[in-house]
């Protein structure tokens, strides 16, 4: 479900993607892209500025894990780190659609 409005070049947009998050705030070329909201359907949100679908941002999990990295559609995507709640890294690298995207030996 999509809801657009535009004015003088700026696009805004309502969007709820089928994992039930959903996005308020600026787009670009059918991507987030200025100031915005993203909103996970457990309630958690990221607020601030989209790059072509990306932004960077800290997310906590309930298991005190944490990452901190780029996000591309409600998902892990680019560069990130994820630790335990130790600090301890799990991954550093590369995401691809929320999995690390690990180079083939």
């Amino acid at each position: 479900e999509a809801s657009i409005s535009s004015s003088r070049g700026s696009h805004k947009m309502h969007h709820v993607l089928p994992n039930g998050d959903s996005y308020d705030g600026q787009w670009k070329d059918q991507l987030f892209h200025g100031q915005g909201r993203y909103c996970f359907a457990d309630g958690q949100f990221y607020e601030g500025s989209f790059h072509y679908g990306t932004w960077r941002c800290f997310l906590f999990y309930s298991d005190g894990s944490h990452y901190s990295g780029e996000w591309f559609m409600g998902q892990r995507h680019g560069i990130g780190t994820l630790q335990n709640a130790n600090g301890a890294t799990i991954y550093d690298g590369k995401w691809r659609n929320d999995e690390p995207a690990m180079l083939p030996a």
